[in-house]
Parts: C-alpha cells; structure tokens; sequence
C-alpha cells in the first residue's frame, strides 16, 4: 500500500503541481489580454473621435487657402480706384469660396502672403480728431473728367451737415482754378461741390475791394477766380461756402497787401498775368522769361495766344455754363482765349501762387517776344518770328 501510495501519490502531486502550473499561466496570460484590450479601446477611442472631426471638417489645405487669403484681403491697401472701405466695414468671404470642381491651391511657404500685424488702430474716439480724407472719396452730384467735362445731376444734393468739433487740413494748390478747390472741399468731405460753386457764382462770400471789383470787370465768368490764394487751410466739416471763403479771402487779402501792381496796370490785371505765368513756367528763370515775353507783347499790342487759356475755356467755363444757347457759351472764346481777345483775357485762368505774382510784377529785362517748350520741358526764346520758325524746329515741333 505504501509502495502503491507513494507512486501513484508521485503521480497525483506532480499532475496536480502541472496543473496548477498551467492555472497560473492561464490566469497570467488572461490579466494580460484584459491590459492589452483596455489599451486598444483607449487608443480606439480616440482615434475614432479624430476621424470624426475631421470628417466633419473643411478639407485642411482649402481652409488654410481660405484663412490665407482672408488675412491679405484685410492687410492689402484699397484700390486706388475704388472706395476705401475701413475694417468694420469690410467683409470677409467664407471659407469655401472656390468651386467645387476646383483643386485646392497648395501654397508653398514661399508664397504666402505675408499677413498685416494683428494690431489695429483704435477707432477714433476723440471728437476732436480730423477727418481722414485720404483716398479716393465719392463726388456728389458731378464728374470731372479728365478734359474737365462736368456731368450735372438733379435733385440738388443736401449740403454735409456742421459739425463743431471734427476739423479738415486742406490744401489749395498754386495753379489750381475754381472748379478744381470746390471740387477738393468735396473731397475733404468739408461742403458738397454744388454748395461751393453756387456760392462761388451767386456772391455769397465777404466784400473786399478786390472782389467788388472783379465782379463788375465785363465779361468776367467767375469773380473769385484768381481770388482763392494756394496756401494750407483748415475747415470745419459742413463749414458753410460763406465762411470758408471768408478765410480764403481773408488771406489773400493779407497776401495781396505787400505788393504793389506793375505800373500801368491794376492788381486784377497783375493777378490775371500771374495766372497765365503759373500754368506757363514753373522755374524762376522762365517765370522771369515768360513774364517779360507777355509784357513786350502786350506792350505793343500782340495777342498772346497761349495754349493753356484754351483749356480754361473749354474745360473750366464752357461745360458749367448752364445754357441751351451755343452762341452765348461760344462767346467765352472771346473773352478768354488769348489766341482771340486782343489782351489779357476777361479774368485769371487759376489761382497763382506768390512767384507768379511776383514774377508779374518784376518781369525780366529782354527783347524777347516768343517762346516755345519741348518735349523734355526746355524753353526757347526769340526775338523775331524768324527766330520762333527755327526754334520750332529745334522743338521738335515744325
């Protein structure tokens, strides 16, 4: 019996010792399925939830066009022809703007655009801050073309409207006429055209000996014209057209006060050659010149037939005179183009500034009595019509 137990116990103890063996490792390799599974749904999981938000999501190259393109459309200055549009009123397109048959664009690095800092400037909360009047602003009621044509609309516009506190920096260039400083008060956003120019027309600005006279010089089609003197001003917003003459007025008052009119001729004479001095020579040399050429012509009665006081006519006089009569607009030709009226035309044909003036006032000393420009901008003078001949050619204009 013990010789029977102690085998067959042998037996049993070691099944029982590879079974338990075995037990273990079942057990072992179980907890590590159940780790490893664990895992795997975790790593499931998550891999499941960025399928689906990508899925859900715009396709990654477009929206990175898209959000490229969005910051240079914001950090590109308006078009010089267009209507400049501040921050809040721009628009920004949706991401998906292509169509769908369209590839998105790969942009290289490259070629990104570079985008505009992030930073704005504060929108202006100082009611006394000036107007920003840069850019290409819209004209109310008119065109002027580049011929100077003038396209009338009706109704009459509103005028803008007072406002006490917000200023506009305005600058009147040498040179310019009328029509062009009621056209840049436009600009400015300080008066509407229409305003302006009525007031200019109807009187409606301060007395000044100047004017009074100017306004009673026969055949003159606008008294204020080489009035307004090129200088820098600043207005109100809505400033009305009789207050922003009166500081015009004012200084070319001043201005005209420390000048004495060539002999033999009044101020108003001197300031409708000055006119013709500052679209004619731009140098004091030829301002000096080209007064002395218009001096000696008029002296001895010659006309003389510049090419600019045509432009004035046809540009600046003929398309605002509110007429159906052609014979009544076409008498302007008489009364200005130099290449007709005997003399000095009916009135200035700009607003010149101090050196026309003083170039009116103090020609040079010379015999000359013709003059010619060239292509690259040099002056020929002569004496004699024969000399004028030969300097055409050398002009390259005969």
């Amino acid at each position: 019996m013990d010789k029977y137990f102690s085998s067959t116990g042998r037996t049993t103890a070691l099944i029982i010792v590879i079974a338990l063996l075995i037990s273990l490792a079942l057990a072992f390799s179980l907890a590590a399925c159940a780790l490893n599974g664990t895992d795997m749904v975790a790593d499931g999981t998550t891999f499941a939830d960025q399928t689906s938000q990508v899925s859900d999501a715009v396709d990654p190259v477009a929206e990175t066009d898209a959000s490229d393109a969005g910051e240079g459309s914001q950090s590109e200055p308006a078009s010089e022809t267009g209507n400049s549009a501040s921050p809040s009123e721009q628009t920004i397109a949706p991401a998906a703007t292509a169509a769908p048959t369209d590839p998105p664009a790969t942009i290289q690095p490259t070629d990104r655009p570079t985008a505009a800092p992030t930073t704005q400037a504060p929108a202006a909360t100082t009611p006394a801050a000036p107007v920003d009047a840069s850019g290409s602003l819209p004209i109310t009621n008119w065109t002027l073309t580049e011929q100077g044509t003038i396209l009338w609309y009706t109704p009459a516009p509103d005028p803008i409207a007072y406002n006490p506190v917000r200023t506009v920096s305005v600058t009147i260039p040498e040179g310019y006429t009328l029509v062009e400083i009621c056209k840049i008060l436009e600009k400015k956003g300080i008066q509407t055209f229409y305003h302006t120019f009525s007031a200019a027309l109807n009187g409606d600005y301060p007395s000044y000996g100047f004017t009074d006279a100017s306004k009673t010089t026969p055949h003159r089609r606008y008294a204020l014209e080489g009035y307004l003197f090129p200088d820098t001003y600043e207005f109100h917003v809505g400033e009305k057209p009789y207050n922003i003459f009166a500081k015009i007025l004012s200084k070319t008052n001043a201005v005209l006060s420390n000048y004495q009119p060539y002999p033999g001729m009044t101020m108003d004479q001197v300031l409708t050659l000055a006119s013709l001095i500052e679209e004619e020579a731009f140098t004091g040399e030829t301002r000096g010149n080209v007064s002395s050429v218009l001096h000696n012509r008029l002296s001895i009665g010659q006309r003389l037939e510049l090419d600019k006081s045509i432009h004035y006519v046809e540009w600046y006089i003929k398309p605002l005179v509110q007429s159906t009569s052609t014979a009544e607009i076409n008498a302007y030709n008489s009364y200005y183009n130099t290449y007709k009226c005997p003399a000095l035309p009916a009135g200035p044909i700009t607003n010149p500034g101090r050196l026309a003036i003083e170039a009116a006032i103090s020609p040079a000393q010379t015999n000359y009595y013709y003059f010619v420009t060239d292509a690259a901008g040099h002056y020929y003078y002569a004496k004699t019509w024969e000399e004028h001949l030969e300097n055409l050619k050398k002009a390259g204009l005969a």
